[in-house]
């Protein structure tokens, strides 16, 4: 039989303090991807911030990015080529036009979506691999 009281005088704590712990990136594929997301679309939110005529001038630059922000389809190829092309025609306008410096977080904003699809890609092209790897290894035993 079990007491159902203890004194409090023999009593005891047990502190355990854990350091922070960052998950690691394989384990957040999903988080990745989504903050790409987020990002693209803080960059067309402050985009629509912009002046008309500055808007209305990387509408070309963007059309393509707005259907993959619809899509929210930030990991396939054609998302990257879109991307990198709409990047150069800002980078032109940016040193082209004395008067776009609006356009500049923005394409900070583009460049971390395209930072989060990198990295989701080089995380699942590093998995696929790697269990490649594995087979081999365990088929050779």
């Amino acid at each position: 039989m079990f007491p159902t009281s203890f004194p409090a005088q023999n009593t005891h704590r047990l502190v355990v303090f854990h350091p922070d712990s960052q998950p690691v990136d394989i384990e957040r594929l999903e988080d990745l991807a989504a903050d790409g997301v987020k990002a693209l679309r803080e960059g067309f939110e402050e985009l629509n911030d912009l002046r008309g005529d500055l808007v209305s001038r990387t509408h070309k630059a963007t059309r393509h990015l707005r259907e993959h922000l619809a899509n929210r389809d930030i990991l396939s190829d054609q998302f990257k080529v879109d991307m990198e092309q709409c990047l150069e025609r800002l980078e032109r306008q940016l040193r082209e036009d004395a008067n776009t410096e609006g356009l500049s977080p923005i394409r900070s904003k583009f460049l971390e979506s395209l930072a989060a699809s990198n990295r989701v890609a080089d995380l699942v092209a590093a998995e696929r691999i790697i269990g490649r790897l594995r087979e081999q290894h365990s088929g050779t035993r």
